[in-house]
């Protein structure tokens, strides 16, 4: 059987919202040969037996355990070696892919040969199963780009909510197994790589209310938001003078919130610096980042990647 879709799905303690999650994605996968792989990284809830009561027999399903928690980029890597479909599926464990979504996400992607598409990423108070209503028509638009890193530089491409083909997923060298988590990271580096990308206008993918979602440590995203700028400034070598002064800017602006979280008495003075660079984009200064890498690196309650 030849799988047209392979959805990844990482997993650390979510038995208490796998269930709908596996729900929203089963109930729109019905006409189409799909695989699921789920990597549990080391759960000690009932996560993997709620994986196994979700499925049937007919439904191809593969479960990774790891017996050591690696984090999200690792387990996504791990998920993708053994993935077998033409287009990827990116989706955390306790997120709602909403009606129709891969339908739409599907025929687009072929319909304008492009790479990967954006479905959008919306956060809300409701409770999980309240998500489950919502729906995605036929006629939802999506926007086109052929400049794939700057439509990604001038917008907000974070979370995991991509339908990208598995040729530019591996030719990205897939996520960064340096940064715990990929949420800014993954959309720079299938950008970087890709020729033509696709953003939904209407969001494909919800979340609901989550006791202990990874976003909830502000001093973890931003050092990864950090380290995700970092290394696109050190390993993509084709980028243009604006498109470097932009991820520098960036970089930036998380040692700036990094200080300001952390209320230190000289984050103002600091202030003024990220103010000037923001007003006036200048060319990238890696040997000032690296400065500010030791004190990114110090930050304390962030998890690294084995």
């Amino acid at each position: 059987m030849i799988i047209e879709v392979s959805f990844i799905i990482t997993v650390f303690n979510k038995a208490k919202y796998l269930p709908i999650t596996i729900h929203s994605i089963l109930r729109q996968t019905e006409n189409l040969s799909c695989e699921y792989i789920f990597v549990d990284d080391a759960s000690y809830d009932d996560s993997i037996k709620v994986i196994k009561q979700s499925f049937n027999s007919y439904q191809k399903l593969t479960i990774l355990a790891n017996k050591q928690n690696k984090g999200p980029a690792c387990c996504l890597n791990q998920g993708c070696a053994v993935a077998s479909g033409k287009y990827f599926f990116l989706i955390d464990a306790d997120d709602i892919l909403v009606k129709n979504s891969l339908k739409i996400m599907l025929d687009a992607i072929k319909k304008e040969h492009a790479d990967f598409v954006f479905g959008g990423y919306k956060i809300t108070n409701q409770e999980q199963k309240d998500l489950l209503n919502i729906q995605l028509t036929d006629n939802t638009d999506y926007q086109v780009s052929s400049t794939p890193l700057d439509t990604v530089l001038n917008g907000r491409y974070v979370r995991m909510s991509y339908l990208t083909t598995k040729e530019l997923y591996l030719k990205s060298g897939g996520a960064n197994d340096k940064i715990f988590i990929q949420d800014e990271s993954l959309p720079l580096r299938l950008a970087y790589n890709a020729k033509k990308m696709l953003t939904m206008s209407h969001s494909a993918v919800y979340a609901g209310k989550n006791d202990n979602s990874l976003s909830k440590n502000k001093l973890q995203q931003i050092h990864d938001r950090f380290y995700a700028y970092y290394f696109a400034l050190l390993e993509f070598t084709q980028l243009t003078i604006s498109q470097k002064k932009e991820i520098y800017k960036r970089a930036i602006s998380s040692v700036w919130k990094a200080k300001r979280l952390r209320k230190e008495l000289i984050h103002r003075l600091f202030f003024i610096i990220y103010l000037k660079i923001k007003l006036i984009p200048i060319n990238p200064n890696i040997k000032e980042l690296s400065k500010y890498k030791y004190f990114i690196d110090n930050l304390k309650h962030v998890r690294k990647p084995l």
